[in-house]
């Protein structure tokens, strides 16, 4: 099993889920991510532009959901 990772600028979980119900909203990291780990996650994630805010009208394939 496996899954899209990615980053959604939101209030809460709720507002994501309730936006984009296909997508299983997460506030913070698994415990199982060290946060040197988190932080080069992220660095990868912005230079893919995996990176959304939820004000604002999604691109990409996101735009699909």
């Amino acid at each position: 099993m496996g899954g899209v990772w990615l980053l959604i600028d939101a209030r809460s979980v709720e507002e994501v889920e309730s936006k984009y119900p296909k997508l299983k909203a997460y506030e913070d990291k698994p415990e199982w991510m060290s946060n040197s780990d988190k932080s080069e996650y992220i660095q990868d994630i912005e230079s893919i532009k995996y990176h959304w805010d939820i004000d604002e009208k999604p691109t990409g394939w996101l735009a699909d959901l």
